[in-house]
């Protein structure tokens, strides 16, 4: 045994190889609104960063460019 294979239960090894867009995928498919899924799921375990929103517009893409080589 290497790494961490001596230390993860099987449920913990199998869980870890399922891909994230798998383990998602029941989320993302039945999400809850109000109108049209009533009985959807509400998720409450994503964390959003908001203060890694962009506040300001993005930059202004560059219009010329020289070399100096």
């Amino acid at each position: 045994m290497s790494g961490m294979e001596g230390t993860i239960s099987e449920r913990g090894r199998a869980i870890a190889q399922t891909s994230l867009k798998a383990r998602l995928q029941p989320l993302l498919s039945d999400l809850y609104d109000a109108r049209d899924n009533p009985g959807g799921i509400v998720d409450m375990g994503t964390a959003e960063n908001v203060s890694q929103h962009r506040t300001t517009p993005p930059p202004k893409p560059l219009t010329h460019y020289s070399s100096t080589s």
